[in-house]
């Protein structure tokens, strides 16, 4: 096998073995999918509104999107905040528990791949 092949692969033993012992509510693939993209954004400091977070998924309905937003919310993961100036606008935000997700994952990451040959 490719080496770089066996590096991903490596990554998803991990990435499946940190989920087993992290105490979150648990996050369908769907919902990991739509954090990843919203995090490009966060992790950029740029603000991304519903609809935007909606449009960016050429995979996913629009709806399907809006759905999965909803769920991410009320587990706790993601907020939507009015514009106070137009109120038309909402945006997304991370919450205080997926910047503690975000934490927890990155500290059990470091500390499995330790015990990775």
């Amino acid at each position: 096998m490719k080496e770089h092949a066996l590096i991903y692969q490596k990554f998803l033993t991990l990435s499946h073995s940190i989920d087993e012992i992290l105490d979150f509510p648990l996050l369908s693939p769907d919902e990991r999918c739509v954090i990843r993209q919203l995090n490009n954004y966060w992790i950029n400091g740029q603000d991304i509104t519903v609809v935007e977070a909606m449009r960016t998924f050429k995979s996913m309905a629009s709806s399907t999107v809006f759905r999965h937003l909803k769920n991410l919310r009320l587990k706790g993961y993601l907020e939507m905040i009015v514009n106070v100036s137009d109120n038309r606008y909402k945006y997304v935000r991370p919450t205080k528990q997926i910047e503690s997700y975000f934490e927890e994952y990155g500290k059990a990451l470091l500390k499995t791949s330790n015990n990775f040959p």
